[in-house]
């Protein structure tokens, strides 16, 4: 009778602990919101913000922005501390949970990974498959675009003017509206989500016939569609979302090219208002 043999996979070698920090809305409610990840190894210590912006918005309402703000100063003010169990949060409301302990072949971002399985739930969006959203893409495509002209006119304020124009193309027809114009390049402004694809690669497309359309009547030399996406690194993506929303950037861009334009991905607003000044340079 011949010898029965087991593989067993060897168990991953690195080890890191990690914690989340919750929002508490209502002080002394117990009611918390898990809205980042601490991870602590060998190499250092990481804080990476989990919750989005689209919970935020349905959570908060009028309110997100500030709540938001809110949230990005307590995580710059944790990135800061030398030693996580001491985080102290500049302001009430935000508490560092219990620590746990993960390993994984992945590593930091494998342990991140388990980290927003395990605790935090509004990150989980993409789990949710197909495109009912509650935010459209164009709602989402103008909050975009209404952060990225703040940031640009913070550094440039005689940029104002160059927002949102209306360009004649059929006389008593309905003219299209340009994200961003300067003397004679055009950017166009829209959001790619992974967990929309669908949408918001139909909502793209039609951010760059505008432009081509504009660009075919001689109206203008150079036209950019400034599209936010998330890193291929964002740990509140599954991997199939991920690789998803990176072959739907290399399908723009191969249209883009095409019509003679280009598209520029950003996976911040600071990154997006680049682009312009770039535009406008």
């Amino acid at each position: 009778m011949s010898e029965l043999k087991l593989s067993v996979p060897s168990l991953p070698s690195y080890r890191a602990r990690w914690a989340p920090i919750y929002l508490e809305p209502i002080a002394g409610s117990g009611e918390r919101i898990a809205v980042a990840i601490v991870v602590s190894d060998e190499g250092g210590t990481e804080v990476v913000r989990t919750v989005r912006d689209e919970a935020i918005r349905s959570l908060f309402g009028a309110k997100r922005a500030h709540v938001s703000a809110m949230i990005e100063a307590a995580l710059a003010h944790a990135r800061r501390q030398e030693i996580p169990d001491g985080i102290r949060f500049p302001m009430s409301g935000f508490v560092l949970g219990d620590w746990n302990e993960a390993s994984s072949r992945q590593e930091r971002f494998g342990v991140l990974r388990q980290a927003v399985y395990r605790s935090c739930f509004l990150a989980n969006i993409e789990d949710l498959e197909g495109d009912e959203e509650y935010l459209s893409p164009t709602e989402s495509t103008k909050q975009w675009l209404t952060m990225v002209r703040k940031e640009v006119i913070q550094k440039r304020p005689e940029l104002s003017s160059g927002f949102n124009h209306e360009i004649e193309l059929i006389a008593g027809g309905v003219p299209p509206k340009i994200g961003f114009i300067f003397e004679r390049r055009a950017a166009n402004f829209d959001t790619l989500r992974p967990n929309s694809i669908s949408s918001s690669m139909k909502s793209a497309r039609a951010k760059l016939y505008e432009l081509t359309k504009v660009k075919e009547r001689g109206l203008l030399d150079v036209g950019r569609l400034i599209l936010g996406a998330p890193r291929q690194d964002d740990i509140t993506y599954g991997e199939k979302l991920l690789a998803a929303a990176a072959r739907a950037q290399r399908e723009l861009e191969h249209e883009a090219e095409a019509d003679g334009l280009a598209v520029r991905h950003a996976t911040t607003v600071d990154q997006a208002a680049s682009e312009v000044l770039d535009l406008a340079a």
